[in-house]
């Protein structure tokens, strides 16, 4: 048996762990791997059971982007262990019109299934960033400018999808065209324009 419980507000973990069957034993065990402090309310927890066993024998809890939890019921009491979520990266092109602001032109140019509207504001900061010294986007965005892009999307083995990296990306504002494409270099990268790169970007947009 297979069931989903909420962390509600103001709950603790161990009153959680009450509707279940689980005392302080089973809580301690799950703060060996989590700071029990931080937990926000709405956390998700998958909790298994035998069938007509109103005690779990599992408990599987996501601690964040990169983390899962598992509590498992073992012969001589409990284990508790920490698996790292893989995200695999996929490169995305993108393209559009600009009518009044870049985040509402991602909007419209990006389905939800590609990126979600966080990420989607995530990539938007990310464009403003790598070109503040050129451009000023509350005032220089005129309607019918464009952009394009090659970004990176990382998607995980749940099939959730969060953004990952700006890897290059042109400006058509009022006939400036601007370029910026990523160099990595060991743990370090930059933004180079399209006379500067030093290398032969492997995208073209």
């Amino acid at each position: 048996l297979e069931v989903q419980d909420t962390l509600r507000r103001g709950e603790t973990l161990a009153a959680l762990f009450a509707r279940h069957g689980l005392g302080r034993d089973e809580v301690a065990g799950m703060a060996s791997v989590l700071d029990l402090r931080r937990l926000q309310a709405g956390l998700v927890f998958l909790v298994r059971k035998a069938p007509h066993d109103s005690t779990a024998r599992e408990v599987v809890v996501r601690a964040g982007p990169e983390q899962r939890v598992r509590l498992l019921q073992v012969a001589d009491g409990w284990t508790t262990t920490s698996q790292a979520i893989a995200w695999q990266p996929e490169v995305l092109r993108a393209e559009g019109t600009i009518d009044r602001s870049l985040y509402e032109a991602l909007d419209l140019s990006i389905a939800d299934a590609v990126l979600g509207g966080p990420e989607r504001m995530r990539l938007a900061w990310d464009i403003a960033d790598v070109f503040a010294w050129q451009v000023d986007f509350t005032r220089d965005i005129q309607a019918g400018d464009r952009f394009r892009l090659v970004l990176e999307r990382l998607v995980s083995e749940e099939g959730e999808v969060r953004f990952g990296r700006l890897l290059a990306a042109e400006l058509r504002l009022s006939g400036r065209r601007l370029t910026a494409f990523r160099y990595t270099h060991g743990e370090s990268s930059a933004f180079y324009d399209l006379i500067q790169s030093p290398i032969a970007y492997p995208f073209t947009i």
